[in-house]
């Protein structure tokens, strides 16, 4: 817990704990790394299995094709989820050292001296973020696979040729790649601001100011307002939002990335609540 300040101190707003890049990047780089070996599989069976299909004059296309997907789509849905938790754990583990070690140099610049280490709640949080990024991340290759049937059922009753299936499978992949892109970046804002409200309580911290991001190309009308007007909140409540009906936290709404102000309470205040 933070300790009382000198007498007469002012609260401190302390500088914003932002989601780390490095994080984010090797996330999405593992992710695009996966998928673009899952597509090029993919390629190279389809392209087989069409020949095939070709030369045998007498046999169903479809079954062919299905059969080759069908075993693929089983391969790579047991290699993604493989990979998953080692994903999940690097990303979950790499976030909560890269924000322990942010916000201690934020709270020691405010001359608030904190160790902070494991327990049931930052424990809790990591199981939490790695069951839901091993879920996201063993949804890829079912919806890739969707698309890819998709578009060979397409091809094969239209009469289309190669060429033109291999530009609807590359269609796929770059929806797959963009999807990876959006997980990536959402999952790092999360996990910080999951993380992040943890440790402010754990210090004491009870309250913030929401801080708006620039970055995003379709801001939200409430979370620009809120930094604008330097919207103050409660981390146990968060602020209410009436887009989405309930209350909200930065970075926790999907591809959210707005941060916080913690501010450490000055010595007035401490004592009035004490006498509370």
């Amino acid at each position: 817990m933070i300790k009382v300040r000198a007498p007469g101190s002012k609260p401190i707003k302390l500088a914003p704990v932002r989601p780390s890049a490095a994080e984010a990047a090797w996330y999405r780089s593992q992710l695009l790394g996966l998928i673009d070996a899952m597509h090029k599989s993919v390629l190279y069976w389809v392209q087989a299995s069409w020949r095939k299909a070709g030369l045998a004059m007498d046999a169903d296309p479809h079954k062919i094709l299905d059969a080759a997907m069908n075993k693929l789509g089983k391969q790579w849905q047991a290699t993604f989820k493989s990979e998953s938790k080692r994903i999940a754990d690097g990303f979950m583990n790499g976030s909560l050292r890269h924000h322990d070690t942010a916000f201690t140099s934020s709270l020691r610049k405010a001359g608030v001296s904190v160790r902070f280490q494991s327990n049931k709640k930052i424990e809790a949080a990591l199981d939490g973020g790695m069951a839901e990024n091993v879920a996201l991340i063993t949804s890829i290759p079912e919806e890739y696979m969707e698309h890819v049937s998709k578009a060979i059922r397409e091809s094969v009753d239209a009469g289309r040729n190669m060429k033109q299936l291999t530009r609807d499978l590359e269609h796929a992949h770059g929806i797959t790649r963009n999807r990876a892109r959006l997980i990536a970046r959402d999952q790092n804002n999360k996990a910080t601001a999951i993380i992040h409200r943890i440790r402010q309580k754990q210090v004491g911290i009870k309250k913030a100011v929401w801080i708006h991001t620039t970055a995003s190309k379709t801001p939200r009308e409430e979370h620009a307002q809120w930094g604008d007007e330097g919207a103050e909140y409660d981390i146990d409540k968060g602020m209410f939002s009436e887009e989405d009906g309930e209350y909200v936290w930065p970075g926790t709404p999907i591809n959210c990335g707005c941060t916080c102000m913690s501010i450490v309470p000055g010595s007035d205040e401490d004592e009035t609540e004490e006498e509370e």
